[in-house]
């Protein structure tokens, strides 16, 4: 016993003769490890300083920020300790306040995904906001914005303000390399810029105050993007927008009212009754700009226009051509077949039934179809409801093989959008 009680204490020595020695040994590889952090960081922070993009987000601080997976960190842990807040810096708190619509968009329920408030938060301020994702839509809306600079016509058909954008969040190859190079049109939306002439990068002349109305985000990568998103963002690109309040059933019908009595114009609308299904209603969307329709007119009961997955299907194409949402479609079409005007709007409602009262593109000669019309498509499940069919004009479908009853409603809108379009009267 007495040797067991010698061995353990001298077990204790050897351990407390070695405790400083561990610890001395942990400190020099702690200080060898934050001296080589510290070197990696002021390297990068040189590399930064030498980087393209670190660059002009210097030269264009008054709208344009770099955002890095340091600075998401940061701001992640402040929102999660709300003792930190109070010390938040001011370009900390800045950035929060231009990232908050982006964050976390993947987790937003359908029909409160674009129901973002601006950073003030209060009832006077309150504004609904959209996200659009990918480079073309992004570039979408930052030309439009140069068409708000440019706009100066009183026509019925400029009365519609463009999209207003509120931010962009780009990496950086979107933003300065080609083929997309969206620097390009955040040039344009300005009214005064100039050229550094260094590496072809667009230097915006932040001396006077045509600064664009919108904030430029770029993500140091896209991880950085991917991070803030809540979801893989494999197209390079965000946007946030406010969704506009101009695009009123009151406008809709002084735009037809003009169109119809002042104007020889085609006048082509398509309507969506019932349409429940985001993706369709972006694809249809898309659709009616490609071949020209002037006014997309939805339901009451129609999905919301402004919602992610609509836009991104669409490809931006939602900014190009006015939709308007009104209280009733049935009565909507009945007083524009009715009303006393130069020319009256011809509707076609498009079926599936086989019957003497409904025609096909097949059997409608060329010239058959009048320069006003609206093509009607209904729900992907149940069609058109029965009191929009009945004031409809005309019943339409389309001539298919035997054993086929039916279409997808994109696939059907391109075809009956065409088909009408090449059937037109032509002066």
């Amino acid at each position: 016993m007495t040797k067991q009680h010698d061995e353990e204490n001298q077990g204790k020595r050897t351990k407390t003769a070695h405790g400083p020695a561990v610890r001395e040994e942990k400190r020099r590889k702690w200080q060898v490890k934050q001296e080589r952090q510290n070197h990696q960081n002021k390297r990068k922070r040189v590399e930064d300083h030498q980087d393209p993009v670190s660059s002009w987000c210097q030269e264009n601080a008054g709208f344009a920020t770099l955002v890095t997976e340091e600075d998401i960190d940061s701001i992640r842990n402040e929102n999660k300790d709300g003792d930190q807040k109070g010390e938040r810096s001011d370009r900390h708190e800045d950035l929060a306040l231009h990232l908050a619509p982006f964050w976390d968009v993947q987790d937003l329920a359908t029909d409160t995904a674009n129901q973002v408030l601006t950073p003030t938060k209060t009832a006077a301020n309150t504004k609904r906001l959209f996200i659009a994702e990918g480079t073309e839509t992004v570039r979408i809306l930052l030309q439009q914005q140069r068409q708000r600079l440019n706009s100066t016509s009183s026509a019925v058909e400029l009365e519609l303000a463009p999209i207003e954008l509120k931010s962009i969040f780009v990496k950086p190859s979107v933003l300065l390399d080609e083929p997309v190079r969206l620097v390009t049109d955040v040039q344009a939306a300005m009214v005064d810029t100039i050229s550094n002439g260094n590496a072809g990068v667009i230097k915006c002349n932040t001396m006077n105050d045509h600064q664009p109305k919108f904030h430029v985000l770029v993500g140091r990568s896209e991880s950085v993007l991917s991070q803030v998103a809540g979801f893989p963002v494999k197209r390079g690109a965000l946007a946030c927008g406010v969704c506009p309040t101009d695009r009123t059933e009151a406008w809709l019908n002084d735009y037809i009212s003009h169109k119809l009595s002042s104007s020889t114009d085609p006048l082509r609308i398509l309507a969506l009754d019932g349409i429940c299904d985001t993706a369709n209603l972006g694809s249809m969307i898309r659709t009616a700009s490609v071949l020209g329709i002037n006014v997309v007119v939805v339901s009451n009961n129609t999905c919301d226009v402004w919602y992610r997955r609509t836009i991104r299907v669409s490809m931006g194409h939602v900014f190009l051509v006015p939709v308007v949402r009104v209280q009733n479609l049935a009565i909507f079409l009945e007083k524009w077949k009715q009303t006393a005007v130069d020319r009256s709007l011809t509707s076609f409602a498009a079926v599936v039934q086989k019957d003497d009262d409904t025609v096909t593109l097949e059997r409608m000669g060329s010239s058959s179809v009048p320069s006003a019309w609206c093509c009607v498509m209904g729900n992907e499940g149940n069609g058109i409801s029965e009191k929009v069919i009945d004031v409809c004009t005309k019943r339409l479908r389309i001539d298919m093989t035997d054993g086929v009853d039916s279409l997808s409603v994109p696939i059907a809108t391109g075809i009956l959008l065409h088909g009408l379009r090449e059937r037109e009267k032509r002066d």
